[in-house]
């Protein structure tokens, strides 16, 4: 008498072909679709993603103001926790890919908002004063730090890809 072996699938075919699906990335920052030149480069031109540059890590003439290192150390942590809950549901077959997505979405729109909040609450070094007299004496010039036109705070964003 022969015996028969029955193997229950349990999702694992399922898992394998999730598993299959190219990686996913959650960026936060300035994204090439935003890198513009800026408007009030002096000297030679700039683009956005130089000014964000400039402005996290300082130049030669001016100090470091970071605006994004200091957001995600802080909350690393529960970004990453956040991120794995997200992924782990997916691969459990809990979430649909534009479940998935969506997720990420709104932790990306929260990282933006908590790099948002702190430069509107953080307390950079000080503008040169040159800095500050250029702006009163243009038109519309913010003195506040890091939003002079807001062409550098309207160029953060998230983007999900695949």
């Amino acid at each position: 008498m022969a015996s028969k072996l029955h193997v229950k699938d349990k999702g694992l075919k399922a898992l394998l072909k999730r598993l299959e699906q190219p990686p996913v990335s959650l960026t936060v920052g300035v994204h090439e679709k935003d890198n513009e030149p800026y408007e009030r480069g002096v000297g030679q031109e700039a683009t956005t993603a130089n000014i964000a540059s400039f402005h996290e890590y300082g130049t030669e003439k001016m100090p470091a103001r970071p605006w994004l290192g200091p957001v995600v150390q802080k909350n690393r942590d529960r970004y990453l926790d956040s991120i794995a809950l997200v992924e782990q549901a997916f691969l459990m077959g809990k979430l649909s890919k534009n479940q998935r997505y969506m997720k990420l979405s709104l932790i990306g729109e929260k990282i933006t908002s908590d790099v948002l909040n702190h430069i509107d609450q953080a307390k950079f070094a000080p503008l040169a004063e040159s800095t500050i007299m250029a702006r009163r004496n243009r038109d519309k010039g913010s003195i506040k730090i890091l939003q002079d036109t807001g062409q550098f705070i309207q160029s953060i964003s998230y983007e999900v890809k695949d």
